[in-house]
């Protein structure tokens, strides 16, 4: 398929700042035309007046102002909001589903020249440092190393790795990049916990704390089916309460 250039009408800009047109094809065939007013990395805001459920999955073909359209992205709507006083503040977002690396790179380049994120393109690219959409928590987790267990807290978190903090009174003593442990994660949905594998990356020492982040490696389908629900729940949890169950 060829790709054209969309330049926007002075219509389709009128009182807001929008970033890109956006046509959608939902899985029950349907295809619908939204447009962008945020757009980053890992997620993507669009205006809309009946925002599909949240949860939906979809996938859109994104034409940035004045670019060429991307590749098709799979998204997963994850919040909507109405704003009854301005429709332009009306819409949902959806997070990007487990793109590429090449698409997360052109999606990257896009950014830069739209002047949504700073910095060199020519630099080794942000998405291969970190391809998945990271929440911030407050997750009590169990670390299990091979010096014993030890209580902890996950600060953020994505499909791929977090970051987890320790005080210092129960912090492993011995700990190095590429350590293998686990981790035990509670899940509201079941009494049994998350058991992830995972490996240490990095590690941050500080006077009151230590901090590693990790990578989960050799999850399995189901495992990573859980833990992708526990994230949406997550996001699903940090929007306003009278839109958590709105569809």
């Amino acid at each position: 398929m060829v790709s054209r250039i969309h330049q926007m009408s002075d219509e389709e800009q009128t009182g807001v700042n929008l970033i890109a047109k956006a046509v959608c094809r939902f899985e029950d065939g349907e295809e619908t035309t939204y447009y962008v007013s945020d757009l980053t990395l890992f997620e993507i805001t669009f205006i809309s007046l009946r925002p599909p459920p949240i949860y939906s999955i979809f996938t859109t073909t994104l034409w940035p102002k004045g670019l060429t359209a991307l590749p098709p992205l799979r998204v997963r709507v994850v919040a909507a909001y109405v704003d009854p006083k301005d429709a332009s503040k009306s819409g949902f977002k959806a997070v990007i589903v487990d793109p590429s690396e090449v698409t997360g790179k052109l999606l990257e380049k896009a950014l830069f020249q739209l002047n949504l994120i700073k910095g060199n393109p020519q630099k080794k690219s942000r998405f291969e440092r970190r391809r998945d959409p990271r929440i911030e928590t407050e997750l009590p987790v169990e670390v299990e190393t091979p010096g014993g267990r030890h209580t902890a807290r996950i600060v953020n978190m994505s499909i791929s790795g977090a970051f987890i903090q320790f005080a210092t009174r129960d912090s492993p003593r011995t700990l190095y990049p590429k350590d293998e442990i686990l981790l035990h994660l509670p899940d509201g949905e079941t009494t049994e916990p998350i058991t992830l594998k995972v490996q240490v990356i990095h590690l941050q020492i500080a006077e009151d704390r230590i901090g590693i982040g990790v990578r989960f490696v050799g999850l399995s389908p189901l495992v990573a089916h859980r833990l992708e629900g526990m994230i949406l729940q997550m996001l699903a949890n940090l929007a306003p309460k009278e839109f958590k169950n709105w569809s």
